[in-house]
């Protein structure tokens, strides 16, 4: 358990994180080596083109977007023509409009929150909402630049006599629970009508969505949990239909990240050993940490694949941290944040942020150590100039 002091108070900030580092290590240990400490980083020349414009540039304040108690944002994404997708959940009754309107919803009989998906303007104004059936556990959101948006996750009515509505708007898409958890995705169009939901093979996927998103060519990735801690990802074509992958993957994906390519990034956890290469080769892995109570602590890798699924490789972080948010630039590069350090730390002391660049074959290219008390990132984004954003709360 972690021990933090007393009287601890929330902020919220935003953090600039350029490319400063260069460095090149592995955290986890193959599974015939040990696990070494995170070394030190060592500061280098910052690595940014000047011939762009400066990452950040102070401009007035535009608008801002505020609800109520009882409504938890999850997810937002801005498409080419600058409007804003929410999406979350609410418990009780909330007004999903943030403006001088009111579309007021109710989350009726949703233990977890209903689920609710709501458009905003450039210019911060509510062009619509829609809340899910109640039934509807939501995970997982990803947004295409089109203006399509999904949302994942599972559901599970032992009465198969009871309909679950998909469609959240004014028409109807019913469908009966089976008496166990079910995956499922639904899809909005840019004007916020219907599109499809599809559900998931319920003899394979009884646990929940972990992450989701659109591949270049307009196909929808989503990773689902099986009741063997494997993540088993689905793809959902434009027209609805979709087509389990084969191949079950060892770490619990938090994060997809589909290439221009036609290959795939993933990033996630795993406690113990595994063989994270879900072809016929091997490339074992194992994490030996543990925490005050004795119990493993989580790995956390990055893996790549190729668009015929075949296996690239995998890198692996100290397992001492915790992965927070991920984001890839238009090179595939990938951009990590976690939070590191171990819980045992009995005084109370904070944990540090880390920031990392993983390149294309792999290798670790910098690495930053962000110290914060208690930082956790929830949010980040990158530019063309490269320099990485980070998003998100800490505690004093």
């Amino acid at each position: 358990m972690a021990c933090h002091p007393r009287g601890l108070v929330r902020a919220s900030f935003v953090l600039l994180a350029p490319l400063l580092l260069s460095l090149a290590c592995k955290g986890i240990g193959a599974s015939d080596g040990g696990l070494p400490e995170l070394p030190d980083a060592t500061q280098a020349s910052p690595q940014l083109d000047a011939s762009l414009p400066l990452p950040w540039t102070p401009g007035p304040f535009r608008w801002v977007a505020t609800w109520g108690p009882g409504l938890t944002i999850k997810d937002a994404a801005l498409d080419p023509s600058g409007n804003l997708y929410v999406t979350g959940t609410f418990l009780g009754t909330v007004d999903l409009d943030p403006g001088p309107g009111e579309f007021p919803s109710a989350s009726g009989t949703a233990l977890n929150g209903r689920a609710f998906l709501t458009k905003l303007s450039p210019d911060g104004q509510h062009l619509w909402s829609r809340a899910f059936d109640p039934h509807l556990e939501f995970a997982a959101a990803a947004f295409s630049p089109s203006g399509t948006s999904c949302i994942a996750g599972r559901f599970t009515e032992p009465n198969s006599t009871i309909a679950i509505d998909f469609d959240p708007g004014d028409g109807a898409d019913l469908r009966y629970g089976i008496g166990r958890a079910q995956g499922f995705v639904t899809c909005l169009a840019a004007d916020g009508s219907y599109r499809f939901s599809s559900i998931t093979d319920a003899r394979s996927f009884v646990h929940n969505a972990t992450a989701a998103a659109f591949e270049p060519g307009g196909d929808l990735l989503v990773s689902f949990l099986d009741p063997n801690t494997y993540s088993n990802i689905v793809r959902v074509h434009p027209d609805g239909s979709a087509d389990p992958l084969v191949v079950p993957l060892a770490p619990l994906t938090m994060g997809l990240a589909p290439l221009s390519t036609g290959d795939l990034l993933t990033y996630g956890t795993f406690i113990g050993e595994a063989d994270l290469d879900p072809t016929a080769g091997v490339d074992r892995w194992r994490t030996v940490s543990w925490d005050c109570s004795g119990i493993p602590m989580e790995g956390v890798v990055v893996s790549r694949f190729g668009a015929d699924w075949s296996y690239g490789w995998t890198t692996g972080l100290d397992n001492a941290e915790r992965p927070l948010s991920a984001v890839v630039d238009a090179q595939g590069r990938t951009y990590l944040a976690t939070l590191f350090g171990n819980d045992c730390r009995v005084d109370g002391s904070p944990k540090d942020g880390m920031a990392r660049r993983v390149d294309l074959d792999g290798t670790i290219a910098w690495q930053n150590r962000l110290p914060a008390p208690m930082p956790r990132y929830e949010t980040s984004a990158v530019d063309p100039r490269g320099a990485i954003y980070f998003a998100g709360s800490f505690a004093s």
